[in-house]
């Protein structure tokens, strides 16, 4: 979705640099989450968005911490954000990527494949119990 027009990004447009960085995060995520299972919960986007509530409460509960107060009061004070992604960070969970990947497969069938252990095209239908990608 994003044109680079310098020839730094050029790997942004090579199937076998991204199926590369691919591999590599899920890799190194695999190397965390065996080197320590305890410490490392992995969050499906697709259930964020489904069910944002029910989400945030298992992460609250995991990390130890006491459940939100269902009617918080107003801050005094907004807190500020710091960074690049100010105006992102202010806005709604953002629903309308998901499933989006499908609308260009035809055009990526190198990116379909690039996992030995899962079929072409089943993307979305990877196990939903917070322990896998």
């Amino acid at each position: 979705m994003q044109s680079f027009l310098e020839d730094v990004q050029g790997y942004a447009y090579d199937f076998s640099d991204i199926a590369m960085a691919m591999r590599d995060c899920e890799r190194l995520m695999a190397h965390w989450r065996d080197a320590h299972p305890d410490s490392t919960r992995t969050v499906r986007y697709e259930q964020l968005v489904a069910a944002p509530e029910a989400v945030m409460a298992g992460l609250v509960a995991w990390l130890g911490l006491p459940a939100a107060d269902p009617n918080p009061a107003p801050a005094a004070s907004p807190t500020g954000i710091g960074t690049a992604s100010l105006w992102q960070a202010r806005q709604p969970v953002y629903a309308s990527s998901v499933g989006r990947w499908k609308n260009y497969a035809t055009h990526l069938p190198e990116l379909l494949s690039f996992r030995e252990d899962e079929p072409a095209g089943d993307f979305d239908q990877r196990p939903a119990d917070g322990n896998n990608m």
